[in-house]
């Protein structure tokens, strides 16, 4: 890609919808190995509106607690801190989410949204039966890994036929027949979605990488091929 194109596709990345800037502030925070319970509250409780969705997705009938959680601070002590960063980018980004993805056959204004909460679910199975350390940093990542197709979105519709052709009769992903034919794939704009949005690098570089693990470096394959294998 030349940089004529690039830069093209750079402004487009920067005219979509920004994540909300404490969630922002919240996924860099939990970055840092000395985060406490206190740090993450002082974050969270600068967005009310968020704080309502964490606490009404922890006490939804996914989590089964007997009991009602009604403060901040009480939804981190029990769910722990990952688990809180794994709801607030769920609530955060489910209505960026929500655009028609059906040039990638996921159908309705729904689909990528569906599609994307179970390969988190997967990917986050996987990795607490492998015993990583973080499994919840592998739902985020699921969550995310196809975030570019909501750039791209309208224009797959255009070619929704010739990628199912490619497909069929090509064995071609759609990544490559996202670049045979506009000229830049999911994985990249998603990737520079991300740098935009100043996600962790590892969520980047899954992005990067899920349709194509085996191509990923060596250090980062493992955790790619968790997300790939969802």
């Amino acid at each position: 890609m030349d940089e004529e194109q690039l830069q093209k596709w750079n402004k487009i990345v920067e005219n979509t919808s920004p994540l909300p800037f404490v969630v922002n502030i919240l996924l860099q925070k939990l970055e840092d190995p000395e985060a406490n319970i206190s740090d993450v509250e002082d974050v969270l409780e600068k967005d009310p509106l968020l704080v309502t969705k964490i606490l009404k997705m922890a006490n939804s009938a996914y989590y089964g607690f007997p009991r009602t959680i009604g403060t901040v601070r009480e939804a981190i002590i029990v769910l722990g801190l990952n688990t809180i960063r794994s709801i607030a980018l769920a609530v955060s980004i489910k209505s960026i989410m929500n655009v028609d993805v059906s040039g990638y056959w996921f159908g309705g204004m729904r689909g990528l949204w569906e599609h994307s909460v179970l390969t988190a679910s997967g990917a986050r199975i996987i990795a607490k039966k492998l015993k990583f350390q973080d499994p919840e940093k592998f739902f985020v990542a699921g969550l995310l890994h196809d975030i570019g197709k909501i750039i791209l979105s309208s224009i797959a519709r255009e070619y929704k036929v010739q990628f199912l052709k490619n497909f069929i009769f090509h064995n071609k992903s759609i990544s490559q027949s996202e670049e045979e034919m506009i000229g830049i794939s999911h994985n990249l704009v998603g990737n520079m979605l991300a740098n935009y949005w100043n996600l962790p690098q590892f969520i980047s570089d899954v992005i990067l990488y899920h349709d194509d693990p085996m191509g990923a470096p060596e250090n980062i394959r493992r955790d790619v091929l968790v997300v790939s294998s969802a």
